[in-house]
């Protein structure tokens, strides 16, 4: 067994002489030959395919593949096979051993195939992390590095001056002001005068961006309806939800249809699109028919002109990237207020406008003050040629599979910067699964991602090194939706896989370098919960119906705050952000749409200064305040063991808090997660906590018989 944990370079160019499997009795046509397809295999994993090449014995597929892995495996698997509508044949495979590409040499040629009297050309080429270097820039992707922009980080919808966020500095000791995302969405879109362009899983067109004691009446529908009379082009595209329909609301509640009804008739254009694959078939339209019902556009953008700033004569161009839908169920505060605030409020390519530097100043720099302020930026998709029309000039960086190009760069840059981690990972995601090659007896779970795998071996590299890296990981409690569901529950099952397998390793490393820690030592989970006391209840609060929810909640005072953020911090140096979750629905490139930023502040890296200290730190140490209840001396460290037992020990204390009898408010908001880890790296239930706070749903979660392409 060896590990191959960095690049493989793989072109699979043609193959001769196979075997003809589709002479069986029923096989009416004579000119109907194997209709073959190649894929490369690490051990239960399939990390590559090509396209089917149909009724042909020597197929060319001139396919190049490039492809992150870190897999422990005793080969590497070539296969060659043959698709039907009944099932897939082998046709022949070599075996290539992981020691005969661990010396960097290219392996190509012809390769006779086990099995039958056939040979596949091939060339391959294995390039270990050691041997990537360790840039801010994600190499060999679509979108190359853009440096010289300006940056705004935001951690709420609305995020308002709190005495939580005393001590929260930046570079030069000044206090912090922390942004609206909502009131900075609803100044821009105001201010814009040639275009606006929103996609979104959902835009609901009846909120209104502005609330509190600023509040204005006009909803989101109505600022966009007055912008596009007053000639701004307004182009909205979401999510086609199948099951909703002019009768039904849907599964999801996206509003989809409501909001292309909603702008009828005015000069708003609205295109909503489904989850699409270009196949042909019958078996094609099964596929899209689960496609359009399982898969979704799950990005979320808002990108308008805005006025030229400082001595600029030319307009310039603003995104909102983020998990943030401009929808119902996403305005919050850091106070996540439970009781208090109940009674308060297709294709259109060619409408987009063309954009040149002779009317916007796209390749100028940012106008900024002082270098120290300046940020570079990357961008970074999930998406195939199926949903997205790719530049030619470009299309080289973007990998194929099964003949589709797919542009999994977000996958590949959360792969590249867990790599470069030196000292700390901060994650808050939806959704943290995957890697399911590495679990135990898994043979057919299709959550082949890195990005627990690549954490796990970056922690288990740095204590043989005789270094630290702590890695914090917040999620929800639970999954959106019912938690005792089959869907959620499976979810639920995915997750502790997940966990299981990290802490796993992670606690033989420690074993195997003889040290006095755990495995919570490196690695935690958290979850968010809000926790009141009776006297917070507004006295005139409608009394809800008994034996309900809302009745149980209002009896425990006790909600959990659902985490629907996606961003990582490395470092304090660098965030990635954007729409994608950690799971293979988000990551593989194939199935949900997303879209992600990664930005950084050259002058404030560990490399320039030493010591992080700009603005993603800043950030950071903001969203801990609002979560910890305030800011710690050790929360300027997260990368030490200090730091990690700290946080560890708040957010286990008020999981005790939660979980008491009685009602009780709760400084801060940050969980332990529900379970128990075991010095060996077991992941069991909590003694007496086996099921969620007021639910009678499995912590652990149980498989189910759905189809995992869902639930993954």
């Amino acid at each position: 067994m060896a590990m191959l944990r960095g690049y493989l370079y793989i072109d699979i160019i043609e193959a001769e002489n196979l075997p003809d499997c589709d002479t069986a009795f029923f096989n009416i046509d004579p000119k109907d030959t194997s209709d073959a397809f190649a894929q490369v295999r690490i051990g239960n994993c399939v990390i590559c395919k090509t396209a089917v090449i149909n009724n042909d014995l020597s197929p060319r597929w001139e396919e190049s593949h490039r492809i992150p892995v870190c897999h422990l495996s005793d080969e590497l698997l070539i296969q060659v096979l043959d698709k039907d509508h009944f099932s897939e044949g082998n046709l022949g495979e070599v075996s290539i051993r992981p020691e005969d590409l661990a010396d960097g040499e290219e392996l190509s040629g012809w390769y006779p195939l086990s099995g039958c009297d056939g040979r596949i050309n091939i060339r391959l080429n294995y390039v270990p992390k050691e041997n990537i270097e360790a840039t801010f820039e994600v190499p060999d992707c679509y979108f190359t590095l853009r440096e010289g922009c300006q940056v705004t980080m935001y951690q709420d919808a609305h995020c308002p001056q709190l005495p939580v966020f005393e001590g929260v500095t930046g570079p030069d000791g000044e206090p912090f002001e922390p942004p609206c995302a909502w009131i900075d969405m609803y100044n821009a879109l105001s201010a814009a005068q040639r275009f606006i362009y929103i996609t979104g899983w959902s835009v609901y067109t009846d909120i209104p961006l502005i609330r509190g004691e600023e509040e204005t009446q006009e909803t989101v529908g109505e600022l966009l309806k007055r912008k596009a009379e007053e000639g701004v082009r307004v182009l909205i595209m979401v999510w086609n939800e199948k099951m909703s329909t002019g009768v039904t609301a849907g599964f999801m509640g996206t509003h989809d249809e409501e909001t292309r009804e909603y702008f009828l008739d005015s000069n708003v254009e609205v295109a909503v699109v489904p989850r699409m694959k270009s196949l042909e078939g019958i078996a094609a339209f099964f596929q899209n028919q689960f496609a359009q019902t399982c898969y979704t556009h799950h990005q979320k953008t808002v990108i308008l002109d805005s006025p030229p700033e400082g001595d600029e004569e030319l307009p310039n161009i603003m995104a909102f990237v983020g998990g943030l839908d401009i929808t119902d169920g996403r305005y919050d505060t850091p106070e996540h207020e439970l009781f208090r605030t109940l009674t308060t409020v297709a294709d259109r390519e060619e409408r987009l406008l063309h954009i040149t530097e002779d009317e916007f100043a796209v390749g100028a720099p940012a106008p900024v003050a002082d270098e120290n302020e300046v940020w570079h930026t990357q961008l970074f998709r999930s998406i195939t040629s199926d949903s997205a029309l790719f530049d030619f000039d470009r299309i080289s960086s973007i990998p194929k599979r099964k003949g589709k190009h797919v542009d999994d760069s977000i996958h590949r840059a959360y792969v590249h910067h867990i790599r470069r981690a030196d000292s700390f990972v901060f994650i808050e995601n939806q959704y943290f699964l995957g890697s399911a090659y590495g679990w135990d007896d898994e043979q057919s779970t299709k959550a082949h991602h890195l990005v627990p795998q690549e954490i796990t071996q970056r922690i288990v590299e740095k204590i043989h090194a005789g270094e630290y890296l702590g890695v914090y990981v917040l999620i929800p409690m639970f999954p959106e939706g019912d938690p005792a569901s089959g869907p959620v529950q499976e979810i639920l099952h995915w997750q502790h896989r997940t966990m299981s397998m990290m802490y796993r390793h992670i606690a033989a490393a420690i074993e195997e370098a003889g040290l006095d820690t755990h495995p919570r030592d490196y690695l935690s989970f958290f979850c968010l919960g809000k926790g009141e006391s009776p006297d917070e209840i507004p006295e005139d609060l409608v009394p809800p119906e008994p034996d309900t929810p809302a009745s149980r909640v209002r009896e425990s005072a006790r909600l959990m705050i659902y985490v629907h953020s996606k961003f990582m911090v490395v470092d304090d140096d660098y965030l990635l952000v954007g729409s994608a979750n950690i799971n293979q629905r988000s990551l593989g490139g194939t199935r949900d749409s997303e879209i992600a930023v990664g930005a950084f502040q050259p002058m404030h890296t560990r490399e320039v200064c030493g010591e992080a200290r700009g603005e993603v730190h800043r950030f950071r140490l903001a969203v801990w305040a609002e979560h910890l209840g305030g800011v710690d001396e050790t929360h300027h460290s997260p990368g030490t063991i200090e730091c990690m037992q700290a946080v560890n020990a708040a957010a286990d204390a008020n999981w005790e808090a939660y979980m008491a009898d009685e009602p009780c408010k709760i400084d801060g908001h940050l969980l332990a997660y529900p379970v128990s880890v075991g010095q060996d790296g077991s992941v069991t239930a909590l003694e007496g906590c086996e099921n969620f706070p007021d639910t009678e749903a499995p912590v652990l979660g149980a498989p189910n018989y759905l189809p995992n392409k869902l639930t993954t």
